[in-house]
């Protein structure tokens, strides 16, 4: 005993020794971490709280996988603490509850890669992202971090959402307590970056949240796709460019995420994302208070303009976009102070809104209103959701938006009326002149209290927004015309409209009348006569009309002006009314020519030269005729036909329309032999007088007569008449005929000559291809392959092919081969002209052997092998050429029939044969395999009807027959024992129909039951039996007394001898 104790107390030194050992390493290593806590620059900690413990488990593990694509550096660390949950996702282990990992690259979500099993933690629980950033933050520390809540998305509803929590989701103050918590730990807490990659996150209810956390946001104003995030570009990205700014990283992982479903990467889907600085919230918070402030006050009469500008940014029913709100209140409210607020929250927002992107995709959201921030706006009460008021919001409790819905949710719920003009001024369309002023107005009638706003437009352009229902309008002289002033009231919801026709017309306007005789182009061929008329819009009369003829004096006008000198002259007038008002100075041309031109016509060598000439106003036309043909304007010197005799009339008319007198010349001889003509072409370059290069033609001509020769001309296979000029190549395909006749200048016409000639310019072309008995591109041992040769001009006349580059051989029939391979092939073909087509190629895959196949089956059985209900086959097929396509069973001799690869068999009972056999997708059919197997659908075993219980040396032994199994084999018998008649209780388990109780008492009585067991289930219970052991008689126990004393007697003595041997 005293040597135990001293061992025991050695053991407890030696365990105490260790203790002290690791507690002292434990210390000196936390001192050696706390004195080498300086952080380096340019280092980021992505923190990823990857709540996966939802039906999202299976896009979360995905992006984890992202994750560990990055390259591990010194410079960006990841961490994620990651929860799953069971149902969604069986890979990597299929484990449930939470880990921490360092994310490495390659590294994949296996238990042991974590860096800490936490078991099952509430992701919804602030506690837990606290705990998560602390330890990140003391074994990462970084110059940068950056969090991403990753999750479900509530918008202002909260986020991350934990199935095994009672569906628990974590709040907006919930997120801000926890990092609060964080800062209170960790004094010089900041985030970088506040990531959400969960839906509709960018809201300003976030912002207003959480800004003070971090220097920038990214979110989405949309639902996200399960695949969120691109990690994969973004830290990849990020661990080579870890000197990045916030700014530029915040943007980077923006744009990969849209660019994954806009390229798209992983698919296309309609997406948004922006990036938000958060140094500007406070300012946004400023002006949304005051805007809500204005709102409140102002919405009786301005809800329906509120209404109005919801409707450009709305976004998801109950959401609009801040800045498009934002920008449609300034545009649609015409109070000063309304359009203030408005813009100087648009103006306070577009500086927060670093980077918003989108794709947009039809059928979806309108995505043109996103521009990267949201904020929470329903259209009535009966939408509205109480809550949000209700959840300590950091945004009603700092501004008075939730007053301004309420109030606009009031004042748009009363009756609305449209509004009408009741009255407007002038009554009528009207004329006015330059100088005048008119006040145009109306009078609205609306039953509500609505604010309405004016707006002008003249011509169709807007010219003024007011508030007020009156404009002055005052013309111009460049305004002198008809225009329109139309006024469109609105009261937020409906407009009406009132438009003006006014005339502008000008104070005075004179017009001037010219009578002559008039030419061409404003010039007169008389003495021109001008007088004037006046229309006076100044109501006082007109008192004179002054007028001056090149610069002159100014002369009054008294009723008759008579200009009579040739040449250009130039007329200024003006009137003056009564009242002392002049008409601006107005001018016209007036050009005079009263002379008569003259030319002259010069003949050389049968070439004509015309010329005429006017001092005045210039030659206008020449005109000519030939030989009594039509009159022709002269474009300049023509050539007449030589050794013809000629007659010319030709005159000339100036601008002013005179013309002089018809003058003729006469000119030429006569000529009275045809022409002549031949040609000259190339020989044949191809076979049986084929051309297979095309033909060049040469034509030749002379004239005896005297008239020289006009020209030869030619037709191609009966097409137009042509001119000859140079050498003709032949181009038509085919026999064509050549054509051609010569014609002089006095107009002799020679005969036509013809002539033949075959043309085949062009290469056969061999047409592939005519397969039979292919499938897929692979051919069998029956397919064949056929190549048509075709050539439409002189016709195919041989086609040859050759395989794998072997020697050409004349092709006389389709090819087929018996051998597994792949062919390639080559063909060209030579027409009846010689020429030789290109050389064509296919390769062809031929695939003559016959697939293998085996089967495995699978099921349930019982303990001798039989399955029991149905089984699964599985075919397991193999073609070493085009492939397995299918597979055809057979089952008990019956008809073969195509399955799948994979398929159960619910039969009869009993044993059955499967034939299977595997088809290529050539069509060829492998060799019949077969399988037998035994199948049963087994029930309940039927009950133990004959249970015995008889008392043998001391024990109660049962037995009983088997009952009938129920198909199956019986697993085991169930024994119940109960004493004395009391309840009874389950007591042994027994794979026999025999079973010996050796725990009985004499004289106790025991009742058993059985109950038998198979595969299955188990029957009911059996009848019941009684058994007792009796107390053994007095007899028996003397005799056993005896015994043992003679035992005793005999063990004594030879204890004895021993003893005295020894001494």
């Amino acid at each position: 005993m005293a040597s135990s104790r001293r061992v025991a107390g050695r053991m407890m030194l030696f365990l105490g020794s260790l203790i002290f050992i690791a507690v002292l390493c434990s210390t000196q290593a936390a001192g050696a971490q706390a004195g080498s806590d300086k952080v380096l620059a340019n280092t980021w900690t992505i923190m990823v709280y990857l709540d996966g413990d939802n039906n999202l488990e299976e896009d979360a593990i995905g992006d984890f996988l992202e994750m560990a694509t990055a390259p591990t550096t010194d410079n960006v660390n990841i961490v994620v603490q990651m929860d799953r949950i069971e149902g969604f996702d069986t890979s990597y282990g299929d484990w449930t509850g939470t880990m921490r990992f360092h994310v490495t690259s390659g590294l994949t979500p296996m238990p042991d890669h974590a860096e800490m099993d936490l078991d099952e933690v509430n992701m919804a629980d602030p506690a837990s992202l606290t705990d998560f950033i602390d330890w990140s933050l003391t074994n990462y520390p970084a110059q940068n971090y950056m969090l991403v809540m990753w999750d479900h998305g509530g918008n202002w509803g909260g986020v991350c959402q934990d199935y095994s929590s009672s569906y628990q989701i974590m709040g907006l103050t919930e997120v801000n307590s926890s990092l609060a918590a964080v800062k209170s730990l960790h004094s010089e807490f900041h985030l970088t970056i506040l990531g959400f990659d969960a839906c509709i996150m960018a809201g300003m209810e976030i912002c207003a949240e959480l800004h003070q956390y971090t220097d920038y946001f990214i979110f989405s104003e949309l639902n996200e796709p399960g695949y969120g995030w691109n990690y994969e570009l973004s830290l990849n990205w990020l661990t080579s460019n870890y000197a990045a700014k916030g700014e530029a990283v915040a943007t980077r992982f923006a744009l990969d995420y849209i660019d994954s479903y806009t390229l798209p990467i992983y698919y296309e889907a309609e997406v948004s994302m922006s990036v938000v600085n958060s140094s500007h919230v406070p300012e946004m918070m400023t002006s949304l208070d005051a805007l809500a402030k204005n709102m409140s006050a102002s919405a009786s009469a301005y809800h329906n303009y509120i209404s109005a500008s919801r409707s450009y940014g709305l976004f998801l029913s109950s959401n609009v976009d801040l800045l498009m709100f934002a920008e449609a209140m300034r545009d649609n409210c015409l109070d000063s102070s309304l359009h203030q607020n408005a813009y100087d929250l648009y103006i306070a927002t577009s500086k927060a809104i670093v980077y918003s992107g989108v794709n947009d995709l039809p059928g979806g959201e309108d995505c043109s209103v996103l521009h990267g921030l949201g904020l929470y706006m329903p259209a009535s009460f009966y939408s509205y959701n109480s809550d949000y008021e209700l959840l300590g919001l950091a945004l009603i409790a700092e501004t008075h938006w939730e007053e301004a819905l309420h109030a606009w949710f009031t004042a748009d719920a009363a009756s609305n009326a449209a509004p009408s003009i009741a009255a407007y001024s002038p009554t009528a369309d009207l004329t006015m002149i330059p100088g005048d002023l008119q006040a145009f107005s109306v009078t609205v009638s609306d039953a509500d209290p609505d604010a309405i706003q004016y707006y002008w437009y003249l011509d169709g352009a807007l010219v003024l927004s007011i508030l007020s229902p009156g404009v002055n309008y005052g013309p111009a002289v460049e305004d002198i015309g008809t225009h329109t002033l139309e006024v469109v009231v609105w009261d937020g919801a409906a407009t009406q409209g009132h438009t003006w026709s006014i005339t502008v017309a000008a104070s005075i306007i004179t017009t001037p009348t010219l009578t002559g005789t008039a030419g061409h182009d404003g010039w007169y061929r008389s003495d021109v006569s001008v007088s004037f008329s006046v229309d006076d819009n100044t109501g006082s009369g007109v008192e004179f009309t002054n007028y001056s003829l090149d610069g002159g004096a100014w002369t009054t006008y008294s009723g008759s002006l008579i200009i009579t000198a040739e040449g250009t002259h130039t007329l200024q007038f003006f009137s003056h009314s009564f009242d002392g008002k002049d008409e601006e100075v107005q001018s016209i041309v007036i050009k005079i020519d009263q002379t008569m031109p003259s030319m002259t016509a010069e003949v050389s060598t049968y070439k004509v030269w015309l010329n005429g000439t006017d001092a005045v106003s210039g030659v206008y036309h020449i005109y000519y005729r030939l030989d009594g043909g039509s009159w022709v304007i002269y474009q300049g010197a023509f050539q007449t036909a030589s050794g013809f005799h000629h007659a010319l009339d030709f005159y000339v008319e100036d601008y002013g329309g005179n013309i002089i007198a018809t003058a003729t010349i006469e000119f030429g001889t006569n000529d009275s032999m045809t022409p002549t003509s031949g040609h000259t072409i190339t020989n044949p370059t191809g076979s049986d007088g084929w051309y297979v290069i095309a033909p060049n033609v040469w034509l030749t001509g002379s004239d005896d007569g005297g008239s020289g020769l006009k020209g030869i001309y030619y037709s191609i296979a009966g097409g137009a008449w042509t001119k000859y000029t140079a050498m003709v190549t032949i181009n038509v395909q085919g026999t064509v005929q050549f054509r051609y006749y010569a014609v002089d200048n006095f107009g002799n016409t020679e005969g036509v000559h013809s002539f033949t000639v075959k043309v085949d310019t062009v290469d056969p072309e061999t047409h592939l291809f005519e397969m039979t008995g292919f499938s897929y591109g692979w051919g069998n041992a029956t397919s064949t392959y056929a190549v048509i040769p075709e050539d439409v001009t002189s016709g195919p006349a041989s086609t040859y092919y050759r395989i794998d580059n072997g020697t050409w051989t004349p092709y006389t029939a389709p090819l087929s081969f018996d051998q597994d391979g792949v062919f390639f092939i080559e063909f060209y073909a030579v027409d009846a002209a010689g020429n030789v087509g290109p050389i064509v190629n296919v390769t062809l895959r031929f695939d003559v052997t016959s697939p293998d196949c085996y089967t495995v089956i699978e099921g349930r059985t019982d303990s001798v092998g039989t399955y029991l209900d149905l089984v699964n086959v599985t075919l397991v097929g193999s073609d070493v050429g085009s492939g397995v396509a299918g597979y055809e069973v057979s089952l008990d001799g019956g008809d073969w029939q195509q399955c799948g690869a994979k398929f159960d068999l619910e039969l009869a009972n009993g044993t059955h044969l499967l034939l299977y056999r595997a088809i290529d997708i050539t069509g060829n059919t492998g060799a019949t395999g077969s399988t037998t197997f035994t199948l049963v659908h087994p029930t309940d075993p039927a009950p133990v009807d004959d249970l015995k219980v008889e008392a043998k040396d001391g024990n109660l032994v049962l037995t009983w027959t088997a009952p009938d199994n129920g198909g199956t084999p019986i697993t085991a018998y169930v024994i119940y024992r109960s004493t004395d008649s009391g309840v009874m209780v389950l007591y042994d388990v027994t794979t026999n129909t025999t079973y010996t109780d050796r725990n009985v008492e004499q004289e106790k009585e025991y009742t058993y039951q059985v109950v038998a067991a198979n595969i299955i289930n188990t029957s009911i219970s059996s009848n019941s039996a009684l058994g007792k052991v009796p107390k053994p008689s007095a007899i028996g126990l003397d005799i056993i007394l005896i015994l043992l004393v003679v035992v005793a007697a005999i063990v004594t003595a030879v204890l004895l001898l021993r003893v005295r041997r020894k001494m």
